[in-house]
C-alpha cells in the first residue's frame, strides 16, 4: 500500500499553518525523491537521504519527511489515523472488569506469601495497585484503534520521529507528534500490564522486588511523561478546542498522581 507520503507532508505543512512556499529551494527535487522512497517502502534509504538533506538545509519539509520515514519504518501509516485523535481523546471507554477481578484474586493469594508485617502494609495500600491497573486497562480500551507497537526498534523509531519535529513551529507538526505519542502510550500500557502479570506469576519470596515489577514502575512513569507531551501538542494543535481536551488532561493528571503514590509505596516497601 502506498503511503502517499508527499501528500501527507503537504497536509501537515499547508493545512495546519506552515507555509510550504518558504521551503522551496535547490533541495526540492531530492526531497521528492526521498518522499518517493517512503511511498516505495524503502524507509531506511529515505531516512539516509533525508538526514543528508537536513545537514545542508534544515527546513520543516525535510524534518517532517524524515519523521515520516521513521514512523513508516515503525509501521505507522499516520494518514490512516489522522481523524481519530480527538474522538479517542473525548471518548470514555467502558472498562471490562474481568482482568481486574482476576488481579484481585491473584493478589490475595500473593499477599499470603509475605511475612505478616509486610502483609499488613500491602493490604493497607492495595487500592493504589488496583487503581493503577484499572488505569492501564482504560488506556488499552481507549486507544485500541491505534496501531500496537510490539518491538523495541519500533519504539526507537517513533521516539526519533517525535524528536525530529519537536521544534517545527506548526500546528500540523504538533498534531503529528500527538499521534505518535498515542502509539507510545498504548505500547507502554500493554508492556506495563504484561510485566505486572509476569511479576505476580513468577513471584519469588527471596526476591520481593522482581525485575518485572521494576519494569512495571518504569512503564508507568513513561506513560506520565509521554502523556504530558501529548497534552501539550494537542493544545498547540487545537487552540480553540481546549475545553474538549481538559477532561482528558484531568484524567491523566489523576493517573500521574496514582503512579507517584504507587511508586513511592513500592520503592519504600518492596523495591528498597
Amino acid at each position: 500500500m502506498k503511503l502517499l507520503a508527499t501528500a501527507l507532508g503537504l497536509i501537515i505543512l499547508a493545512t495546519f499553518g506552515c507555509n510550504r512556499s518558504n521551503t522551496r529551494d535547490s533541495s526540492e527535487p531530492q526531497v521528492e525523491v526521498a518522499y518517493q522512497l517512503i511511498d516505495d517502502g524503502e524507509y531506511t534509504q529515505a531516512i539516509d537521504l533525508f538526514w543528508s538533506l537536513l545537514q545542508d538545509d534544515d527546513t520543516p519539509t525535510i524534518r517532517i519527511g524524515l519523521a515520516s520515514a521513521y514512523a513508516a519504518r515503525a509501521g505507522i501509516l499516520v494518514q490512516s489515523y489522522w481523524d481519530l485523535i480527538l474522538p479517542l481523546i473525548k471518548t470514555q471507554p467502558e472498562l471490562q472488569n474481568e482482568n481486574v477481578v482476576k488481579l484481585k484474586k491473584d493478589w490475595q493469594l500473593l499477599i499470603l506469601k509475605f511475612p505478616s508485617d509486610i502483609q499488613a502494609v500491602l493490604i493497607a495500600n492495595e487500592d493504589k495497585i488496583f487503581k493503577a491497573y484499572q488505569n492501564l486497562e482504560t488506556i488499552k480500551a481507549r486507544f485500541q484503534k491505534i496501531p500496537l507497537l510490539t518491538r523495541i526498534d519500533q519504539v526507537g523509531d517513533i521516539n526519533m520521529a517525535k524528536s525530529i519535529i519537536k521544534d517545527v513551529p506548526s500546528r500540523g507538526s504538533h498534531l503529528y507528534r500527538a499521534l505518535l505519542s498515542l502509539t507510545l502510550i498504548r505500547y507502554e500500557a500493554n508492556e506495563s500490564i504484561s510485566q505486572f502479570n509476569n511479576a505476580i506469576a513468577s513471584f519469588d519470596q527471596s526476591k520481593p522486588c522482581p525485575p518485572q515489577l521494576k519494569f512495571w514502575i518504569s512503564h508507568l512513569e513513561s506513560i506520565s511523561t509521554i502523556t504530558s507531551d501529548l497534552i501539550f501538542d494537542l493544545k498547540f494543535s487545537y487552540p480553540s478546542k481546549t475545553t474538549e481536551i481538559e477532561p482528558f488532561e484531568k484524567e491523566f493528571k489523576n493517573h500521574s498522581e496514582v503512579i507517584a503514590g504507587l511508586n513511592s509505596f513500592l520503592k519504600t516497601n518492596l523495591c528498597r
